[in-house]
């Protein structure tokens, strides 16, 4: 074999030999293919194009190289001899394969990582999404490219043209909205966008749904606290037992939705029930049950047995004591000792 100098400082000798001991440095794994890839350039008569890794003699390295070449004939049709270019791609295979590793990885993490990710092309009007992104809304990219993806998860217009106002702006921060699922479900969530080079918006997504009850659930339980306290101030400050009744229903009735109260306290004769303090109930209901014998009615029965009784669907309910609950228009009550 003849090498130029630059042949011969790819191939890192100057010993190449024939051409079965040159054959004999490409990698085991390739060398059946460029030995056929010249092979059937001899039957073709076509010229040659083979790639393969060559191991370099001179310090092991393996190298990519791509060989364009012809094969020359003798008068009696036999090769005798090959002319040959060959390029070392090994440094433009170095930079595709850690290109090509960056975008699996990239790939990998967009697969599996729980955060919501949209990419959208203007120039194509393609939308891709994730997997976080299709278990959390339940679209995938081909069906959220057969719909208008924005209309689906933000019905609601002004949710969906803040959402929109916020891509096209490309500002930094969080945008909290409400994302309606496929299935019809109400998601929170809270996203971020990034503009590339290209014009390619990605959004970045996730799922604060958990997040807000807890945020809800913690303001509630402040809230009633703050009630509590409240309530305990009317109660210990209070002489008259009817107005501090009437302060702790004000404070309460906007926090659980109440319609109405009523205590009793028995009587003299310990026999009877008297309505001592009331606030919802008609003046008919007050008329009809300011007194009641012990044992009688809803109220009458519990002061006996000293039991709480809690009434829930008192509208469809047929339980007799009811009755004036039932015409009182109440769905559910408490009754305590």
């Amino acid at each position: 074999i003849q090498a130029s100098p630059e042949a011969r400082r790819i191939f890192g000798t100057s010993q190449l030999g024939d051409f079965e001991q040159g054959l004999s440095l490409v990698h085991p794994e390739d060398r059946g293919r460029v030995r056929a890839a010249i092979e059937k350039s001899v039957v073709d008569g076509v010229p040659f194009a083979a790639e393969g890794r060559y191991i370099r003699p001179s310090d092991g390295e393996v190298l990519r190289l791509i060989g364009h070449g012809v094969v020359r004939l003798d008068r009696h049709g036999k090769p005798n001899r090959i002319i040959a270019a060959v390029t070392d791609q090994t440094e433009a295979w170095r930079v595709g394969e850690a290109a090509r590793h960056e975008r699996e990885l990239l790939q990998r993490v967009v697969d599996t990582i729980p955060i919501m990710i949209t990419l959208y092309e203007p120039s194509t009007k393609v939308v891709r999404v994730n997997p976080e992104f299709t278990r959390v809304t339940g679209w995938n990219t081909p069906d959220a490219a057969s719909v208008s993806l924005m209309e689906e998860v933000y019905p609601d217009a002004a949710d969906r043209e803040r959402a929109r106002e916020f891509m096209d702006s490309g500002r930094e921060g969080w945008l909290d909205v409400r994302m309606r699922t496929r299935d019809g479900r109400a998601v929170e969530t809270s996203w971020a966008n990034i503009q590339l080079s290209d014009d390619t918006r990605v959004g970045i997504g996730i799922d604060i749904t958990e997040r807000k009850r807890a945020e809800q659930a913690l303001r509630t339980r402040n809230r009633r606290l703050r009630l509590f306290w409240e309530a305990a101030g009317i109660t210990l400050a209070g002489d008259d037992p009817d107005a501090m009744l009437h302060g702790l229903f004000a404070k309460i009735r906007p926090e659980l939705s109440l319609d109405a109260y009523w205590n009793y306290m028995i009587d003299d004769t310990g026999e009877r029930l008297v309505l001592a303090s009331f606030e919802g109930a008609s003046p008919d209901l007050v008329r009809r049950a300011d007194r009641l014998p012990l044992g009688v009615g809803l109220s009458g029965k519990v002061a006996v047995t000293r039991h709480p009784v809690v009434g829930t669907h008192d509208q469809q309910s047929t339980d007799s004591d009811l009755e004036q609950v039932r015409k009182a228009g109440f769905r559910a009550f408490i009754c305590h000792p």
